[in-house]
């Protein structure tokens, strides 16, 4: 006996004994048609588990082929296949009732597969329309076997998370319930992506680990659970929680909580919520499916990069997401500035040619899940999920450090390099609004041309040398900048700000500390914002002194590390980094980085004879952001943010 009647239409002889070549092989009866119109007849006379239809045919193509065959029967299976170049095609056929798709040139063994993956959804309905048809009362099973049927028929990702929950909380009378879906980075990981009902957002984990989950042998299994207290001790009965599998595959975990009118869950609530999650597993892979084929539809095939419409679109779905469930996501522009005058000088092809350079570079070094789309020719932007200020910084060295060395048009006989920035902007920070966060950015990309690393090349330069730049000679700072009665003149005024963000000082020490007690101030006022604080003096005893009045430091989210030439022989401050440092430049030199989510700080100085300190100091967030990176580089500290 046939494992399943199949018939394939096809207007071109090859695919149609292609078809039948590879489902008789395993056993599948095949029927072919070379036709839309052929195929509708076969259709009519006799019945088939499954359709597979071109998209593309004389006559009736493959969407009109569908349409005529669930007029005659709804519930019909039908399988499109289409060519990459149709793949938006396909997407708005599953939207309108095609079960799934696959690509040509045809795989045999991803063709079998997602047939098999088919008929095993077929089995699932049948199995419980017959507990209907011989009136088992299974725990509700008419409304349930309802709710599943609208759940298949749902390929919008963040619609059909929501009516999942909804039923599972409607059909066990929580008050309360919570999904998680597998990471596309990493698939040992499930990340917090959708809650209804009555949840505090704050006290569920944003992210699941399979392997280290208490109960992980019974979500590898599909199991439900009861969930356990957070010290993975007494059951609580009032919560459980049940997998999300396909095959072998773990799509995510669904939790129930806070049963109405009573004090416990019991086993048949688990199973309707175990028999809404088998059909609600199939619907959400369908769902990521469709999500990745308009993924590639909306993708320049030239660029390999997303169009405008398709990212503004996303962003604004991440914005909802985000705003619900508490979470931050950033933006990043990365803009070619000498874009119109390289486009005087070089051919358009060249000029496409290096842009394309860059483009890869980047999409080398971004996640899967990040979305990289062109504005202009010489603008793009980067959304980063999931991904904080610090995050966004990160992302920017990465893009950074893998461009290196590709940044230059060339032709026959001349080369000019291609003129880079990017920046940055955090949700929602920056802005809860998609305008307001590329308003943002692109004001952001203004300031880092005017900011005194971009104006003085900073970049170029090693570290201690923007140091002893910036700073220079003793004598070119009079004592009357103290009072405030003068202003810095000569070589030094080119380094202050225009916008005020940096200037020239003489400090006393006195002036000094109390800078090193406002910046410990915030960190002890805003002791969970994450933060990255360097402090440079020659002797770490100068800094140990300040960080003793200051026990509070040590337990905030701002990592601190000390640089010196003297270390103290017990270190007795576990959670700050000392770094040793040698030669000369440290000599007389005192200087603080100061970087977090909202503020932005640094003071280089020496010490003159007379004990006065001398430099400069900036609340310049990009000259900050590359400093702590020059600084980094140079003594090879950790990069993380």
């Amino acid at each position: 006996m046939a494992k399943g009647k199949i018939l394939a239409i096809d207007d071109e002889r090859f695919f149609r004994n292609l078809y039948n070549d590879i489902l008789s092989q395993v056993g599948y009866g095949v029927v072919t048609a070379e036709s839309g119109e052929e195929g509708l007849q076969m259709f009519a006379k006799e019945p088939f588990d499954i359709v597979i239809t071109d998209m593309a045919m004389k006559g009736l193509d493959g969407l009109q082929t569908m349409e005529a065959i669930k007029k005659i029967n709804p519930g019909q299976d039908v399988v499109i296949v289409t060519g990459i170049g149709d793949v938006q095609m396909a997407v708005n056929a599953m939207k309108k009732g095609v079960t799934d798709y696959i690509l040509k040139p045809i795989n045999p063994e991803d063709f079998l597969h997602l047939i098999k993956t088919v008929l095993e959804k077929q089995n699932l309905v049948a199995e419980h329309s017959k507990l209907i048809s011989e009136n088992l009362e299974y725990f509700g099973i008419l409304s349930v076997y309802q709710r599943c049927l609208k759940i298949l028929s749902i390929l919008d990702l963040d619609r059909l998370l929501t009516i999942i929950l909804d039923s599972i909380m409607a059909e066990t009378n929580a008050q309360g319930s919570v999904l998680w879906l597998a990471s596309p980075e990493n698939r040992n990981e499930l990340k917090l992506s959708a809650a209804r009902g009555v949840i505090n957002i704050s006290t569920e984990a944003e992210a699941i680990s399979l392997s280290a989950h208490s109960n992980s042998d019974m979500i590898k299994a599909g199991k439900p659970f009861y969930e356990k207290s957070s010290d993975g001790g007494e059951v609580n009965e009032n919560a459980f929680l049940v997998p999300m599998k396909v095959e072998d595959n773990i799509l995510g975990l669904v939790k129930a909580s806070d049963k109405m009118d009573r004090e416990r869950f019991e086993i048949k609530d688990m199973m309707i919520v175990k028999t809404i999650v088998g059909f609600a597993s199939i619907a959400v892979r369908n769902a990521l499916k469709v999500k990745e084929m308009e993924c590639r539809g909306f993708k320049d095939p030239r660029t390999n990069t997303y169009h405008i419409n398709y990212f503004t679109d996303y962003v604004t779905k991440e914005i909802r997401k985000a705003g619900r469930y508490q979470r931050t996501f950033s933006i990043l522009c990365l803009k070619l500035e000498n874009y119109n005058e390289l486009k005087g000088e070089f051919k358009d092809s060249v000029l496409c040619d290096a842009i394309q350079g860059v483009i890869n570079a980047a999409l080398g070094v971004i996640r899967d899940a990040d979305i990289l789309a062109m504005a202009r020719k010489d603008e793009y932007y980067i959304l980063l999920p999931e991904t904080d200020y610090f995050g966004s910084l990160m992302s920017i060295r990465r893009i950074s450090k893998a461009l290196k060395g590709k940044t230059f048009v060339s032709a026959a006989k001349k080369s000019a390099p291609l003129e880079i920035g990017m920046r940055s902007v955090s949700f929602p920070k920056d802005g809860v609004s998609l305008k307001n966060l590329l308003d943002n950015v692109r004001k952001r990309m203004e300031e880092s041309r005017k900011s005194l690393y971009a104006r003085h090349k900073l970049d170029e330069m090693a570290f201690w040398r923007i140091f002893d730049t910036l700073v220079g000679k003793g004598d070119e700072y009079p004592l009357s900048l103290i009072e405030g009665s003068a202003e810095i003149k000569g070589e030094r005024k080119r380094f202050e700000d225009e916008e005020g963000l940096g200037r020239s000082v003489l400090f006393t020490p006195q002036m000094f500390s109390q800078v090193q007690e406002v910046i410990f101030g915030e960190m002890e006022m805003n002791a969970d914002t994450r933060g990255i604080l360097y402090m440079g003096a020659e002797d770490m005893e100068q800094s140990l002194a300040v960080l003793r009045r200051h026990s509070k430091v040590e337990g905030s989210a701002t990592k601190v590390f000390l640089l010196g030439k003297k270390e103290n022989k017990v270190w007795e401050l576990p959670a700050v980094t000392p770094v040793l440092v040698s030669g000369d430049e440290i000599e007389k030199a005192r200087f603080l980085i100061f970087l977090s989510v909202d503020y932005a700080y640094a003071v280089f100085l020496r010490e003159r004879d007379d004990g006065m300190y001398y430099g400069i100091h900036t609340s310049d967030p990009i000259f900050v952001e590359n400093i702590i990176a020059k600084l980094q580089e140079n003594y090879h500290l950790q990069v993380q943010l």
